[in-house]
């Protein structure tokens, strides 16, 4: 089955034009699909959390294909087991099989290869070799504990499974480490000194006005406090990355040839206009907290308004989007520790008045933003923040607007992990 789906593909991208060479990603693509249904679907290997390009490629459509899969864990799994687990799973559901190695790299990480012997069933011209392999690495990161997680829920013609990740903001956090640590190496007889790939993640994130989440980079050692000294740590970075092997690493991720060529043609300008587009502002006091129902929507939207030092005329806002589950039934309301005095005169309501819970609510969110001005030493990137929807169940959620927790979790997460 999987072979005639492969040969049907092989068809239409050559029909098409696309390169050999992209055509064997489009075809790792597919069994990075099964590779993921056998661990999410796996008890022994479930809680495994996907990051990098891949989980972007699935989860989020990013434009460029991806080939390998990676994985954090907090505790190390039995390599030898994951390799027979895996050549059963494909023999038991798909006859084929396959050859799995491991190894560890002595940093942490366990590296493991995944051979396909297939590329013989297809009449390559360039492709001389007969194995598809995918590489997955497993690293031990055992802060990532600490640290929300996202369900990215995946379907295919022929499989159902979810993806366990980290939230936009701390998959962007994972990334600038690659973009930061990552040096010299060989790409093909090209010697460079960053991974192309990592260069276009990075500014797909900025495109889409992600913040990374500092707590992420600071478990890694990085010394950053604001976004400030995110931005500068960056900017240093791009500014000295060779392009010389752009091409060759980045070409054969993409099946559009123009889009590609065009984003190389400016690639680094393009970096750093994003990068500088993230504006800058000083939170001031609070002015004002205001709280709706709106019933066309089943939501509650809990608005706090800021004084921003730098402009007397700008306000700096931070929406709250949290479904009426959370008030309706007793099961899901927090604990009833959060309401400050303090801050019911900033509160004001043009539906309804106020209630106890209400205000239980007020004060949680508001502890959440207060904490998270003050880990930003006071300063912003944008003028307006707004929340996911916060839901309290799982039913038709769609993870890029939607966040679903349970009542712990809402106590304990922290505000940036809601965008």
């Amino acid at each position: 089955m999987i072979l005639e789906k492969l040969k049907q593909k092989f068809e239409d991208l050559t029909k098409k034009g696309i390169s050999e060479d992209v055509i064997v990603i489009a075809f790792k693509e597919d069994f990075q699909h099964h590779i993921l249904h056998f661990i999410y679907t796996s008890k022994k290997y479930y809680s495994l959390v996907m990051y990098g390009g891949t989980v972007l490629r699935i989860g989020y459509k990013l434009p460029r294909m991806s080939e390998d899969l990676d994985f954090q864990t907090t505790k190390k799994i039995d390599l030898e087991e994951f390799a027979e687990n895996l050549k059963k799973y494909f023999q038991d559901n798909h006859n084929l099989k396959i050859e799995v190695k491991c190894k560890n790299d002595g940093n942490g990480t366990s590296v493991i290869f995944v051979k396909f012997d297939i590329l013989k069933n297809f009449e390559f011209k360039s492709i001389n070799w007969s194995k598809l392999q995918i590489r997955i690495d497993i690293n031990l990161f055992k802060e990532g504990g600490g640290f929300l997680k996202n369900i990215i829920p995946v379907a295919t013609d022929t499989l159902v499974y979810t993806i366990q990740t980290y939230p936009l903001s701390t998959l962007m956090a994972s990334k600038t480490v690659a973009f930061l640590t990552r040096d010299t190496r060989g790409i093909g007889r090209i010697v460079s000194n960053v991974k192309p790939r990592d260069v276009y993640d990075m500014m797909w994130y900025m495109n889409q006005r992600i913040m990374p989440d500092l707590e992420y980079l600071q478990a890694y050692g990085f010394e950053m406090s604001t976004f400030l000294d995110f931005r500068d740590k960056v900017k240093s970075r791009v500014e000295i990355i060779q392009e010389n092997a752009f091409r060759n690493d980045l070409s054969q991720f993409f099946l559009d040839e123009i889009y590609f060529g065009e984003w190389l043609g400016n690639w680094r300008v393009k970096f750093l206009h994003l990068l500088n587009s993230y504006e800058v502002f000083e939170v001031g006091d609070l002015r004002s907290i205001y709280f709706r129902e709106e019933f066309d929507t089943n939501l509650r939207k809990i608005v706090f308004k800021y004084n921003c030092l730098d402009n007397s005329q700008q306000d700096i806002t931070f929406e709250i989007k949290i479904s009426n589950f959370w008030f309706d039934f007793k099961n899901t309301r927090i604990t009833k520790k959060h309401r400050l005095k303090k801050l019911e005169s900033f509160v004001f309501s043009s539906h309804k008045k106020i209630t106890e819970l209400d205000h239980e609510y007020i004060g949680l969110f508001y502890k959440k933003v207060e904490n998270y001005i003050k880990r930003s030493k006071g300063v912003v990137y944008q003028n307006s923040f707004t929340t996911k929807i916060i839901c309290a169940t799982g039913d038709k959620l769609n993870p890029k607007t939607q966040l679903c927790l349970n009542k712990v979790l809402l106590e304990k997460i922290q505000f940036e992990e809601l965008l």
